[in-house]
């Protein structure tokens, strides 16, 4: 018979960087809120004196388990931290993440594990990111299919949903992830690190973030990865979360992908973004090869199409060199 976990069971984790410590102890106090008694703290090559003010502002109201990075090893090395430090340090069953700029409202952790208790399978459930506004986008009638990238998709970009009449006569190649009737939830083939409730279980499998990633899609390397033991993703609607401090992709969610990519600032954040996606595109889910080239030229030729109307042939040169590293591989600190 499966086990029925509660509050007690759970471990919370953050990684910091820098000195956000104003934004740091919103996220602390929202873990105690929520009656998290535990917490994992990655310092990722914080400014000296945040562990000292953390520690002391929360001494003797939630046990603290520091992790101190002298480098910020990027959120990929932060969160691999963190959940090597919950596999070996705690003895909880399950880590509730939360990014150091997340406020989680009262009940949140309830209703996740509440939803959680109901499933019959061992699975990874995520707050409600209401910035990112999934539930409002399925209700305007944006499918499913279009907000997640395929099996053979290349940053994004399928054929089989850019052309409504192929998206019908090849859904069964789409794949259903689906939603339930009740529009509390849906199940979705991925998740953010901020919200995301995982199961000791999943970690067993050791199953964790490449570190080479440093910046950007490390959380969607983990749940492609977990994807391939089955493990499934859900997203409850009554478990919100509220971003503190927008991210770089919610501040750029307004202009098409094609102008984000050759615009956005700083591009440092979309040059590992391309960089990742890709070597997750290539290396990591499951294709097709001729699809995934096809997908791969579509979206290309739309982007030097792009690059010629703001002038900037030189950015298309450089994003074709960020697609060959991410497709060989090729991870690490990019200088």
């Amino acid at each position: 018979m499966k086990k029925m976990l509660s509050v007690n069971d759970v471990c919370g984790a953050v990684v910091t960087y820098g000195n956000r410590a104003n934004l740091l102890e919103k996220t602390i106090q929202s873990f105690i809120d929520n009656g998290v008694s535990e917490i994992i703290c990655v310092f990722n090559g914080c400014d000296d004196h945040v562990y000292d003010y953390i520690s002391d502002r929360f001494k003797n109201k939630i046990r603290l388990t520091p992790v101190i990075l002298k480098s910020n090893l990027g959120s990929a090395g932060g969160f691999t931290s963190a959940l090597e430090a919950f596999k070996f340090e705690s003895g909880k069953e399950l880590v509730w993440i939360l990014d150091d700029d997340n406020f989680a409202e009262k009940n949140a952790l309830d209703e996740l594990i509440n939803f959680a208790n109901g499933l019959s399978e061992v699975a990874i459930v995520c707050s409600n990111r209401t910035e990112f506004n999934i539930f409002g986008k399925l209700e305007s009638g944006i499918p499913i299919e279009i907000m997640y990238p395929k099996n053979s998709s290349f940053l994004g970009i399928s054929i089989w949903t850019i052309f409504p009449t192929t998206k019908r006569f090849f859904n069964k190649r789409i794949g259903n992830f689906g939603k339930s009737n009740d529009v509390n939830w849906i199940c979705v083939p991925q998740v953010p690190w901020g919200g995301m409730l995982i199961p000791r279980a999943v970690l067993d499998n050791n199953i964790l973030p490449p570190k080479e990633f440093y910046l950007y899609a490390d959380d969607t390397a983990f749940c492609v990865l977990a994807g391939k033991y089955n493990f499934r993703f859900f997203i409850v609607k009554s478990s919100r979360v509220i971003d503190l401090d927008a991210s770089y992709h919610l501040e750029k969610a307004d202009i098409d992908r094609f102008s984000k990519i050759i615009l956005s600032t700083p591009v440092e954040n979309v040059n590992y973004s391309v960089r990742n996606n890709c070597y997750i595109d290539r290396n990591l889910r499951p294709k097709n090869s001729m699809t995934y080239i096809i997908n791969k030229n579509i979206y290309m030729i739309i982007l030097l199409i792009f690059c010629l109307k703001y002038r900037r042939l030189g950015r298309f040169i450089e994003i074709g060199r960020l697609v060959s590293l991410g497709e060989r591989g090729k991870l690490g600190i990019m200088q």
